[in-house]
C-alpha cells in the first residue's frame, strides 16, 4: 500500500462515530473496525522517530485496520520523559501536544480513527497514579 493511502472510509472534519444502544454508528449506519493499541506515538515524534509512526499506520492501513487507540496524554515528570504532555496540574508543554496534534494527522492521512485515551491505570506515562501524587502531594499508598 502506498504511503498515505486510507484503508477505511475517509475521515471528514466534525464526522463522529456514535453510540446508539449497544452499535456504533457512522454517518447513521453500523461501524465495525479492526485497530490496534499504538500508545507511543507522541512520544516517539518528540523523540524524533516520526517515520516509525508512519511506518506503523501504514501498515495498519495495508492490513485494512481503520482504527488506532493511542494516548492523548504524557503526565510524567519532565525531568524522566522530555515528552510529557502535562508536568503539572494543567500545565501543558506546547511541543509534546504539537506532536499529539502531528500523530493525529499522520493518522487521518491515512484514513485511521483514534480512540484517544486521557489517562491509564499504570505508571507508563504518568497514569492515575501521577494524578493522586498532584492531589495529596504524596504518592498514593495501596489502600487509598
Amino acid at each position: 500500500m502506498e504511503r498515505g493511502r486510507a484503508a477505511g472510509p475517509p475521515v471528514r472534519a466534525g464526522e463522529f462515530v456514535r453510540r446508539a444502544g449497544s452499535v456504533l454508528l457512522l454517518d447513521g449506519k453500523p461501524f465495525r473496525f479492526h485497530g490496534n493499541n499504538v500508545y507511543y506515538n507522541q512520544a516517539d515524534i518528540v523523540y524524533g522517530r516520526t517515520a516509525g509512526v508512519a511506518e506503523t499506520f501504514d501498515k495498519m492501513a495495508a492490513l485494512g485496520m481503520t482504527v488506532v487507540r493511542a494516548n492523548a496524554h504524557n503526565d510524567h515528570p519532565p525531568t524522566s520523559d522530555p515528552a510529557a504532555i502535562q508536568t503539572d496540574p494543567g500545565v501543558l508543554v506546547e511541543s509534546s501536544l504539537v506532536a499529539l496534534d502531528r500523530s493525529i494527522a499522520m493518522a487521518r492521512e491515512r484514513g485511521l480513527r483514534l480512540i484517544l485515551k486521557l489517562t491509564n491505570n499504570w505508571e507508563a506515562y504518568g497514569g492515575i497514579r501521577r494524578y493522586v501524587q498532584w492531589h495529596l502531594g504524596r504518592a498514593p499508598q495501596q489502600n487509598e
